[in-house]
């Protein structure tokens, strides 16, 4: 499923490739996903007095892993997430910045070609304080399907670098805490909230046999948290982590997103690798 958008609110890197795995443990499925961001270009508006718009494309894709054998589950068993990134940074005053993002986004399994409900937009804006170098409150307003909940979220965010070793994000959706451990190498722990909601090309008949609801959008959340460790040099860098899923969500939802059918999700590992490029 996609990764949270608001890392740091931004893509740091021209290029991001990122992976994940979360095994079964007794739950009804089990998910392997990959994807990868593309930084196209930024321009400054009046030399970047009316702030910088920048451009990026997004693709994701998940394998669904059925513990069940069912045709019908076997047409969602591949989920894309394709994506246009439009990015919009302003400073207000000395203190004071904006950040706004429109992510048109289609999300489906494509079985059927590309159609209207394929569609959803996305879009988030968020106002940074920096107090001091060390010290930033960020918070908005969120709608993304990224996060599993196709519905208005807070974004709350406060930053604190406490000495050259020691730094913290605490905030929602998501919360970390940074050990630098040399000049090119990080220790970070965190807890972050993700999620997809995406459409579903043909509707399906419920898996379960006695309902004669139709699904037509697959929902899926969890909470994530874990370790991450991150080398850089120069121009590149690694991010590989490991942690504990909590809170998993997965479900197939009615024209009234409705739940039409719930799987059953038990907490369990993940573990994913990026890699980051600037050129």
């Amino acid at each position: 499923m996609s990764a949270v958008i608001f890392a740091q609110f931004g893509n740091q890197y021209d290029l991001n490739i990122r992976g994940r795995m979360v095994g079964d443990n007794n739950s009804d499925a089990s998910f392997y996903t990959a994807g990868i961001s593309k930084n196209i270009f930024k321009f400054p508006l009046k030399k970047g007095k009316k702030g910088v718009i920048s451009i990026g494309i997004d693709y994701d894709y998940a394998h669904v892993n059925f513990k069940a054998d069912n045709e019908v589950l076997e047409k969602i068993e591949n989920l894309h997430n394709i994506g246009l990134n439009i990015n919009y940074f302003r400073k207000l005053s000395a203190k004071w910045s904006l950040i706004g993002r429109l992510n048109p986004q289609l999300n489906s399994n494509f079985t059927d070609g590309i159609k209207g409900d394929d569609f959803y937009l996305n879009a988030f804006g968020i106002l940074n304080y920096t107090r001091s170098k060390d010290s930033r409150l960020s918070f908005g307003l969120a709608y993304s399907n990224t996060l599993g909940y196709p519905a208005p979220i807070p974004v709350v965010s406060y930053w604190k670098r406490f000495n050259e070793k020691w730094e913290m994000g605490l905030g929602f959706p998501r919360t970390s805490v940074t050990r630098t451990l040399s000049l090119k190498s990080k220790l970070v722990g965190y807890a972050e909230l993700q999620g997809y909601n995406g459409n579903i090309s043909e509707n399906i008949p419920n898996p379960n046999s006695q309902s004669n609801i139709e699904a037509e959008r697959v929902s899926y959340r969890d909470i994530i948290t874990g370790i991450e460790y991150r080398y850089q040099i120069k121009k590149f860098e690694l991010r590989v982590n490991g942690g504990y899923t909590v809170n998993r969500n997965f479900e197939l939802q009615d024209s009234n997103n409705e739940t039409a059918y719930e799987f059953n999700m038990e907490n369990n590992l993940n573990f994913g690798v990026g890699l980051g490029f600037n050129f």
